[in-house]
């Protein structure tokens, strides 16, 4: 009786299973990561995009990381499958500005994140972008990475803005358009 018992459960706990596993890996694997090392520091920052379901979690994850410690920041931004281009600044002193789609922000050498408002950005030096590239792994249609200013694959400075209109007070202005290349 035991083992016919089994037998029957067995497809159902086989199901229980594969969502388990499906779930666990939905909540602790990103869809998309990439990383890049800023040249001349130890600072290294990491953008990550998760699934989600929540209203007020975009899964737009920017980590940066260096000698003094980390700091994680999700960024607003709502479909990040279409809109996942976000531009990395040097912006003095070791400070990063982090340009994308619906949020700029600064990260100072103390990893004190605030919101580049009317800042000026006439002197940032333009490291280069977070998009999606060709994928390096056969069978994926596209993979996140980095693509720094200058090297062969070059995308030249621009950050979408997914609108018509331009503000003055927005870092970099000169550089937004509606959709980049």
């Amino acid at each position: 009786m035991g083992l016919l018992l089994l037998a029957l459960a067995s497809p159902y706990l086989m199901l229980i299973g594969h969502f388990i596993a499906w779930g666990t890996y939905y909540t602790f694997v990103p869809v998309h990561s990439a990383s890049y090392r800023v040249p001349g520091t130890d600072t290294t920052v990491k953008l990550e995009l998760w699934s989600t379901t929540s209203d007020g979690d975009s899964g737009r994850y920017l980590t940066l990381t260096s000698s003094r410690g980390s700091v994680k920041y999700n960024m607003p931004g709502f479909d990040w499958a279409h809109r996942a281009r976000t531009s990395l600044y040097l912006a003095g002193d070791e400070n990063l500005a982090v340009l994308g789609p619906d949020d700029d922000i600064l990260i100072s050498n103390e990893l004190q994140i605030s919101r580049a408002f009317r800042v000026p950005s006439k002197d940032w030096i333009y490291l280069g972008a977070f998009d999606f590239v060709p994928p390096a792994v056969q069978g994926h249609d596209r993979d996140l990475g980095f693509v720094p200013a200058g090297g062969q694959n070059e995308q030249k400075e621009c950050i979408p803005t997914y609108r018509d209109q331009r503000y003055d007070f927005e870092p970099r202005n000169s550089a937004r358009q509606n959709r980049c290349p």
